[in-house]
């Protein structure tokens, strides 16, 4: 087999079907020989059962627990047999050529291990899908409310370059919505980390392969559109918490066990202090109170979460 796309679906019915379907195109279209496997994550929106009943040629692996998207791509990949492995997002779709164009790209540079397509909206409004390894200031600062303030943005300066459009380059990594890995390559550096619940694998994926020698490829040529959010927006406050655990697992594999706990202490006070802002503003009589109100809410829940870690499988 050629290609085998990998599609981890929690909770998500309808994007999930329209990736398939997206799928099902792409792979006719392309003169390749795909297998489609989906792992499903423990949902309770019949998403399992939708496969089983609609998309007869597609693998389904059903997971008792909702086991994170890392430890998920890598029983889809265990489980397939194709030289290309692609991992998709449940609410993303292949966009045309997309997937030929993907792999087509890999044989090309025989040093690449990895390559990602130019990621879209609905709106077909291009995403700055494209990074540069973080900087350890520039990681402590993304994601939390410091990275707003005016007297920090220029630490993270750079962190989305341009790159030129519709030209095919190496670039530090790409973001994890639609990616294209050499099998052989994701095996020999063990696949994703199962340690990340979500969030940041597909960094530390891209990170890994080049300290192996792989380079990472960003193919304007594949276009898929991302509607991103689908999973994660399901649960604000948990997601916020587990996105900063991995952040704080990252440092810890970069850079030191010196450098997790000081993102772990930085980005828990960064939490403290959005939430003393968010109620002040909640005090204030005139305005949406309610949405304040909650905003309190979700940040405390986070700020829980993160401290005390009960994020693994909610």
């Amino acid at each position: 087999m050629d290609v085998s796309l990998v599609i981890v679906s929690y909770n998500v019915q309808e994007p999930l079907r329209s990736c398939l379907d997206s799928a099902a195109v792409a792979a006719a279209g392309s003169g390749l020989q795909v297998g489609t496997i989906v792992v499903d994550n423990a949902s309770t929106d019949g998403s399992a059962a939708m496969v089983e009943t609609e998309f007869g040629d597609v693998m389904l692996l059903r997971s008792a627990v909702n086991e994170g998207y890392g430890a998920a791509c890598n029983r889809g990949a265990r489980a397939s047999g194709g030289e290309v492995l692609v991992f998709l997002n449940a609410d993303v779709e292949l966009v045309g050529g997309a997937l030929r164009e993907l792999v087509a790209a890999l044989p090309d540079d025989a040093g690449a291990g990895l390559a990602g397509p130019a990621v879209v909206d609905a709106a077909g409004q291009l995403h700055r899908s494209v990074r540069r390894f973080p900087s350890p200031s520039g990681w402590l600062l993304d994601g939390t409310i410091f990275e707003r303030w005016w007297g920090t943005r220029w630490l993270l300066a750079g962190y989305r370059p341009a790159v030129e459009p519709g030209r095919l380059s190496r670039v530090d990594w790409v973001e994890g919505a639609c990616l294209a890995v050499r099998r052989e390559a994701f095996t020999a550096i063990g696949g994703f980390d199962a340690g990340y619940f979500m969030y940041c694998e597909e960094l530390d994926l891209c990170r890994r392969l080049q300290e192996q020698g792989r380079s990472v490829l960003y193919v304007p040529a594949a276009v898929v559109t991302h509607q991103g959010g689908a999973s994660a927006g399901q649960a604000a406050a948990i997601n916020r918490a587990r996105f900063l655990r991995s952040k704080v697992r990252y440092a810890d594999r970069t850079w030191s066990r010196t450098m997790a706990a000081v993102a772990a202490t930085f980005y828990a006070s960064a939490l403290v202090l959005e939430l003393a802002l968010e109620l002040i503003k909640a005090l204030v009589p005139a305005g949406d109170r309610g949405g304040r109100v909650r905003a309190v809410g979700t940040i405390a829940r986070s700020l829980w979460l993160f401290a005390t870690g009960g994020t693994r499988r909610d």
